[in-house]
């Protein structure tokens, strides 16, 4: 276990983080939205399995984390545009609802090429893992797409990550953030709510005067785990890079929440 570079992600603890906490997230909630039981032929279907879809390759383009979870899943992509396209293709329409480019079915037709370009950059994805000396050209249509208006799974991935970050930093838990270093987990943490709340335009739901709070109690746990342990590669140092990346996300994050303070 360690860490091999600056960057918020060259750690075996914020890839661990990630892929235990998201990766794993979105694992079951496209078994879930794509299984038998769940598949509805409704808007509300389409939103919620466009919006994990287009987090996905916005974690991939913005390279957030890992998307190791596609490693080896051609089978596995290809259940999921199978299940998508059943539903996209077929003749129904959800009077009940006209916010977005799916409830209607002359909609869907029209934007059918959108779709099938989604599941073309999951499958250059899937084809490209493991091989950092390829690059996949320019998509045409920028993401998030279908999302963009509802970025339902990006709603929940910021809720839970902002419990989770509370949890880290409180009191109850202060022993164990040092012992464990999981001040880690919030450097991952900051970083993918400031980068969805920027991407979707939304609230963090926590002001700002709070995002300064955990920036100083991570700070502290930091200092104190230095002080503890010899080790350099997560030597607490401001002129750091590492320190820079940690406080420049801590700083998008407070800027997101003065922008879009929350509702209540």
């Amino acid at each position: 276990m360690g860490r091999w570079g600056d960057g918020i992600y060259e750690s075996d603890s914020a890839l661990d983080f990630f892929g235990m906490f998201v990766e794993e997230r979105i694992k079951r909630e496209m078994a879930l939205l794509t299984s038998p039981e769940q598949v509805k032929h409704t808007e509300q279907w389409l939103v919620q399995v466009l919006s994990v879809i287009e987090v996905i390759l916005l974690f991939h383009e913005h390279r957030i984390g890992s998307v190791v979870c596609l490693w080896e899943q051609e089978k596995l992509v290809k259940r999921w545009r199978n299940t998508v396209l059943k539903v996209w293709d077929s003749e129904w329409n959800d009077n009940g609802h006209c916010r977005f480019l799916y409830s209607q079915q002359t909609q869907r037709k029209k934007y059918r090429h959108v779709i099938v370009d989604l599941f073309q950059r999951l499958d250059d994805i899937v084809e490209l893992l493991g091989d950092t000396t390829e690059v996949v050209d320019p998509y045409k249509y920028p993401i998030p797409y279908f999302s963009i208006d509802s970025g339902w799974f990006a709603g929940t991935l910021i809720e839970d990550l902002t419990i989770n970050t509370v949890f880290v930093l409180s009191e109850e838990n202060r022993k164990r953030a040092i012992d464990l270093f999981y001040i880690e987990h919030v450097f991952v943490a900051v970083n993918i709510i400031a980068f969805l709340c920027e991407t979707y335009n939304v609230s963090p739901d926590v002001e700002a005067k709070f995002v300064h709070k955990w920036f100083k109690q991570t700070t502290e746990i930091w200092k104190i785990r230095d002080e503890e342990e010899d080790w350099t590669f997560l030597a607490f140092e401001e002129d750091r890079a590492l320190y820079q990346n940690v406080k420049r996300d801590f700083d998008r994050l407070r800027a997101v929440a003065e922008k879009y303070p929350p509702l209540f």
